[in-house]
């Protein structure tokens, strides 16, 4: 049986009005805030992994700067005995192209000839293959003293004692660029040479 509802005014049949299904206008617009939100969460996720795996290789790149000149002073410990490369401050080194033919050269001039190679493949600018780091920089000194944290060494100020017989191998770069007119901010990577 079919009852028909009427209005308690008895004029006539109550007709009722089906329930709008779906969404409202207004939990359309929280859910396009609540999902930018998340969006703009991920992009700021995005933007801190490619900074810190720009920062990580730049890291590694200096430690294998930093492991080719203790490569290099394996190869050539006569020089290291007379202390050619130990410098007390960065040096450009001087170019020997005769160390590269089988004509050779001292191991005074190899040791002049490494330090020029090494410091041509830190500076970003010099070297071609594009493994050079942003203003790299290196020394290789006697130091008996570790890398201070509180006032770390500059190429400019090495911080390099020369006293003891450990080499200490400093390789430095700039990891961020700094706004115009700030001071350079240099991150330094130390590897310890007994010959």
């Amino acid at each position: 049986m079919n009852k028909k509802q009427y209005s308690s005014t008895g004029a006539g049949p109550v007709s009722r009005q089906p329930r709008s299904r779906g969404f409202t206008l207004i939990e359309v617009l929280v859910t396009l805030v609540v999902m930018s939100f998340g969006l703009l969460g991920l992009a700021g996720l995005q933007v801190t992994s490619l900074k810190n795996s720009r920062s990580a290789a730049l890291r590694t790149t200096a430690m294998q700067h930093a492991y080719d000149m203790a490569d290099r002073m394996r190869a050539n410990l006569a020089a290291v005995g007379t202390g050619n490369y130990d410098l007390g401050a960065v040096s450009a080194g001087t170019s020997t192209p005769a160390c590269l033919t089988t004509t050779g050269c001292t191991p005074t001039q190899m040791a002049a000839h490494d330090l020029y190679e090494w410091q041509q493949a830190l500076s970003a600018s010099t070297n071609a293959s594009g493994n050079g780091l942003p203003n790299g920089a290196g020394i290789v000194c006697i130091d008996s003293t570790a890398e201070s944290t509180s006032t770390p060494s500059t190429p400019s100020a090495p911080a390099c004692d020369n006293i003891g017989q450990l080499y200490r191998i400093k390789v430095w770069y700039v990891d961020e660029t700094p706004a115009p007119g700030a001071a350079i901010v240099y991150k330094a990577i130390v590897v310890d040479f007994q010959a």
